[in-house]
């Protein structure tokens, strides 16, 4: 057997092993009942699946996808309920083989909010409209670390991610978790959906202050007391600038519901525009 011959061989062998991973794929995947709807390449498909079905599913957020905003998972659950009609949701997620579960690349808040859900119902007749929807899942396998991150930045073009969830910067990515979900925790009132008014923001944008103030301040695990003084120290600043009522300074106009809702909270960070929030970040000595 000549060289050619061998590597037709083995060629056609590994062809043989994918076609058998796929078909035992396919049916590890109909009987979770996922029903195939497009086949996009042989490693990327989109299934239909009954609610009932999908809320058995195990699944978790993929590792450089963002927390979950709860106060966003209750405005979509709460939505859902109040309509009762047949929901109609997509989900992309990453199938891991090895753990045998979803990791969700994007719907993650859609995800918590029918399982909310679900907790709250029973299933009978007069829930049939969310029992009896179906979801399309759309799934990715055997693919490269760096293909699912394309994946995952085309997907969120209109959203923009920051960046410790695109880049393997765990012990960033745990140090600004740790802060956004303090202030997240402390002054859940000043979080709002995703384009919110002053004086309040969204987590999406806090942990663009945040990473900003670690990459500025170059935190880390060994100096993050700092990061949480950085931030109490501009708290401060802002502060004194409403109470010498020179308010221009933050925002050209700032009604009084705005800072009667920051004197009785404390938090008077997001009075300002985030121009000028970025302005007092840079201005900021930090002294050790």
């Amino acid at each position: 057997m000549n060289i050619k011959e061998m590597d037709l061989i083995n060629q056609l062998k590994r062809m043989t092993d994918l076609v058998e991973l796929q078909t035992e794929l396919q049916t590890k995947l109909t009987e979770m009942g996922l029903k195939l709807v497009i086949s996009h390449t042989d490693r990327h498909q989109t299934y239909k699946i009954k609610m009932k079905k999908f809320i058995k599913l195990n699944m978790k957020r993929w590792q450089f996808n963002r927390p979950a905003n709860m106060e966003r998972v209750d405005e979509i659950g709460e939505s859902l309920f109040g309509k009762r009609q047949p929901i109609f949701f997509i989900f992309q997620c990453i199938y891991n083989q090895e753990e045998n579960l979803f990791e969700i690349i994007d719907g993650i808040h859609r995800y918590y909010a029918v399982k909310k859900l679900n907790d709250m119902l029973e299933e009978n007749e007069t829930n049939s409209w969310f029992y009896n929807s179906y979801l399309l899942v759309e799934i990715k396998y055997n693919c490269t670390k760096g293909e699912y991150i394309d994946w995952f930045e085309t997907i969120n073009k209109c959203t923009p991610v920051s960046e410790i969830y695109t880049s393997s910067q765990d012990e960033k990515k745990e140090i600004v978790e740790e802060v956004v979900n303090i202030y997240y925790s402390k002054y859940n009132s000043h979080f709002k959906g995703a384009n919110p008014n002053i004086p309040n923001t969204s987590r999406e944008k806090f942990t663009e202050i945040v990473l900003y103030i670690c990459n500025n301040f170059n935190i880390s695990s060994e100096n993050k007391k700092y990061l949480l003084k950085i931030l109490e120290d501009i708290n401060k600043q802002i502060q004194q600038i409403v109470i010498s009522n020179n308010l221009k300074k933050l925002k050209p106009k700032i009604t009084e519901k705005s800072l009667k809702k920051c004197n009785d909270t404390g938090l008077y960070l997001f009075l300002a525009k985030p121009e000028k929030l970025l302005v007092l970040i840079n201005e900021y000595k930090l002294t050790y």
